[in-house]
């Protein structure tokens, strides 16, 4: 214990016989093996997630850095549900993909962004789908003898978004007008392929 974050060290194991003022090590083909430990951990999570430029299957997802105690980095996973409680491991770098589906997995989810910026835009949803998105912060030391990464995961940020309907590819068609009075309109149209449609009236040509 009572060792230092992200520095290397070699340990070497001596045996030895007697006991007292008897001692006699064996200093000769002792085994030794070297170690960095990890970064040091960050105290303070991302806040503020938000979400922008929702798609029928993408959506950009942003969060406020906080002012002090981030990590240098940090990871976006994301998976369908409004919950996310998927942890990353230490000593584990998370290959991303802003595409869901093709970056390194955390437990179920998929990580999205692995970084040291605020937002990311994820393509490759599916429509009508709540998904969650939870934000690490992590520190690596650098010239090390093994990975160093180390995760925040006793406080993270989460939030979730769900993804708009799929568009209609086939407009309405053949708008006309009839029954004109002073304060009325009968409107008709040929349906296209949404399963809803609104109609705007405004004054002007």
């Amino acid at each position: 214990t009572s060792l230092s974050p992200g520095v290397t060290y070699t340990a070497a194991a001596f045996a030895f016989n007697g006991s007292s003022s008897t001692y006699n090590y064996m200093t000769t083909g002792y085994p030794t093996k070297t170690f960095t430990t990890l970064a040091a951990e960050p105290t303070s999570a991302s806040n503020t997630i938000s979400f922008s430029n929702v798609t029928d299957n993408s959506m950009t997802v942003s969060w406020t850095i906080p002012s002090s105690g981030a990590g240098v980095y940090r990871i976006v996973t994301c998976k369908p549900g409004t919950t996310n409680t998927d942890l990353p491991t230490d000593a584990t770098y998370y290959i991303p993909s802003a595409t869901y589906g093709a970056g390194n997995l955390v437990g179920s989810s998929y990580v999205v962004y692995n970084g040291y910026g605020n937002f990311v835009n994820v393509t490759g949803l599916s429509n009508s789908q709540n998904y969650s998105f939870s934000v690490f912060e992590y520190n690596v030391a650098t010239n090390t003898y093994n990975n160093t990464y180390n995760y925040q995961t006793s406080s993270y940020l989460n939030g979730y978004a769900q993804t708009l309907a799929v568009e209609p590819t086939v407009a309405s068609s053949g708008l006309t007008f009839s029954n004109i009075t002073s304060n009325s309109v009968r409107a008709t149209w040929a349906n296209g392929n949404g399963a809803r449609r609104n109609v705007g009236v405004r004054a002007g040509r």
